[in-house]
């Protein structure tokens, strides 16, 4: 059976550049553990410190602050060390991507460009693989983050408190429900967004190659307001976003 998850459908590529993916979840993993941890040194400042400020305490005070300057060094390499990784990752996926669906277009019949516009195309093997690209570069990695910090988080809650990360835990339907909502309510504006983006491309190819037949025939104006059209049908669907 299909799976009906369209990023499931990446899964083939993720797995050829599955060492850069590895050793960028490891560093991801370093990076959100030396975040909690710096939460953990600097609590060490306010423990115990009882009556008035002392030697001993401005002491003990300095190492900490030296302990979590530490950390945050760390942690800014491990940052600079995972960006890096799961960059090339997604360069390696998105290369692969583009080259199978240009050969795809490649193998197509005549036929099926005789309704295509050549900048719907040209959309189609750059613009639209290129947000896939902007996908596991950006929203990839701070998904990842953000699912290790809850996983970090809910790790502490345990072990501070049973009961109030069993009541937290049973937040999670509620999540789940609002991100299902949310999903039914932006897909269609998302994806006439990127209908509009790949026309508005055509629009431009076939104004570029036929600016002498538009000019010498005094369309100018006519080919403006088909362009706005498109442009405001474009924002109108990217403001529902």
């Amino acid at each position: 059976m299909k799976n009906k998850n369209p990023l499931f459908q990446f899964l083939p590529y993720m797995k050829k550049a599955k060492r850069s993916y590895i050793i960028g979840f490891v560093f991801s993993l370093l990076n959100v553990g030396l975040g909690v941890a710096g939460v953990y040194v600097l609590s060490k400042v306010f423990d115990g410190i009882t009556g008035d400020l002392t030697r001993q305490i401005i002491l003990k005070s300095l190492v900490v602050v030296a302990g979590y300057g530490l950390i945050l060094l760390c942690s800014g390499i491990s940052n600079y060390i995972r960006n890096i990784y799961l960059v090339k990752g997604a360069n390696e996926v998105y290369v692969r991507i583009q080259m199978q669906v240009y050969d795809h277009i490649q193998s197509l019949p005549i036929k099926y460009f005789d309704n295509m516009p050549a900048g719907s195309v040209v959309s189609r093997i750059t613009s639209d693989v290129n947000q896939i690209r902007t996908f596991f570069v950006s929203t990839f990695v701070q998904i990842l983050i953000i699912v290790l910090k809850i996983i970090f988080s809910y790790i502490v809650l345990f072990y501070v408190d049973v009961r109030f990360g069993l009541f937290m835990l049973a937040l999670f339907p509620v999540m789940f429900i609002v991100l299902k909502i949310y999903n039914k309510l932006s897909i269609d504006s998302i994806k006439g967004y990127r209908r509009k983006f790949s026309q508005s491309n055509g629009i431009i190819n076939e104004n570029y190659q036929n600016l002498e037949i538009i000019k010498a025939f005094n369309k100018e104006k006519e080919s403006i307001e088909d362009w706005n059209k498109h442009n405001e049908e474009r924002y109108k669907y990217w403001k529902k976003n």
